[in-house]
Formats: structure tokens, sequence, C-alpha cells
């Protein structure tokens, strides 16, 4: 599967080397505290654009099927 889109400032306008970070639960709906796995990062291009590879995360608990993000512009906040 991949997870593709956009960092756009206030104004839509791209915001090229933003940090975009992503991390889930693997298939089974567990997340490795103890490790890196199913967690990365990268930054966005000249036109903003960020894409990530990975699996369909599944559920937990009472909680449906998702994925964290964080974004922060180039030299943070």
């Amino acid at each position: 599967m991949t997870l593709e889109g956009f960092v756009l400032d206030t104004r839509c306008r791209p915001v090229s080397g933003a940090l975009v970070e992503i991390w889930h639960a693997d298939s089974s709906g567990e997340y490795d505290n103890a490790g890196y796995k199913f967690r990365g990062y990268q930054f966005s291009d000249a036109n903003g654009r960020w894409a990530f590879a990975t699996i369909v995360t599944q559920h937990y608990a009472f909680r449906t099927a998702h994925y964290h993000f964080r974004v922060q512009p180039k030299g943070g906040c």
C-alpha cells in the first residue's frame, strides 16, 4: 500500500524540506514498542510531496485501523 500526500502552508503553497513522520501497528494490530518496525520518516520534495510504501495495518482493542503522522517544517516548529 502507498500513502502519499503534500505538505502545504496556510496559503496552499508547497512546503519543501518538511519532516514527515509515520508510525502504525503491524498486520496483527500490534505496535513494535521495543524497536522501530513500521516507523519511518522522510522530507517533502520541492513540490511538498511525500510518499510511504507500507502495509495495511489492523485495528487493535477498541480503535479502528489507523496511521499516525507528524509534520514539521524545515527548521522545526
